[in-house]
């Protein structure tokens, strides 16, 4: 499953996530992803190495849309967080991170 974060990430043109976003899912359990709120899923950005600023302005914005870990857990379409204002990588490394949270193999 691992390695299938860094694949699907390479497949999406955002390896430059590829090696955070592989040891960060695999420290990172579904039920860990679902207790999350928005300060935690903030920290959760810039341990993936979206930078300081980045994780800031994501955490404020996942507060204003009521946005915690239970509805990230489940987030599969890269396009729902840039609803919110996430970049495409950005977004498509956090819902890497789920599926394979899921235990779910990146399609």
């Amino acid at each position: 499953p691992l390695a299938d974060v860094a694949r699907e990430l390479e497949r999406l043109g955002a390896t430059a996530y590829a090696a955070a976003a592989s040891r960060r899912a695999a420290a990172l359990t579904v039920e860990d992803l679902r207790a999350m709120r928005a300060p935690d899923l903030a920290r959760l950005c810039e341990d993936l190495g979206f930078g300081a600023e980045a994780a800031a302005a994501y955490g404020a914005k996942f507060a204003e849309h009521g946005l915690d870990g239970w509805v990230a857990a489940e987030v599969d379409d890269w396009e729902d967080y840039a609803e919110v204002g996430l970049s495409r990588d950005h977004a498509t490394v956090l819902c890497c991170v789920a599926r394979a949270a899921r235990g779910r193999a990146a399609a």
